[in-house]
């Protein structure tokens, strides 16, 4: 299996697992861009256990259509990434 379809059942196992929420915690206007940082909190249904990370992404933008998906891991290499500074 492969490409989108891999991708497809690795979030179905996943979410069979664990329950996942995410809450963004701020938006930055970047143009063509947008900067979103936020939280994915993810809690373990047979176990109870909870995770919890930052997510921080680039989402491009061109025609109302995403054109790009980006993750980093701080959000000053976001931000610097789409020519801002923090």
């Amino acid at each position: 299996m492969r490409g989108r379809e891999a991708v497809e059942n690795w979030w179905r196992q996943l979410l069979e697992e664990v329950d996942l929420h995410v809450e963004t915690e701020e938006y930055i206007d970047a143009g063509d861009a947008v900067v979103v940082v936020a939280r994915q909190i993810a809690r373990g249904r047979a176990s109870g256990a909870e995770v919890a990370n930052r997510l921080v992404y680039v989402c491009g933008f061109r025609r109302q259509k995403v054109t790009y998906f980006d993750a980093y891991r701080t959000k000053a290499e976001a931000v610097e990434a789409v020519g801002l500074r923090e």
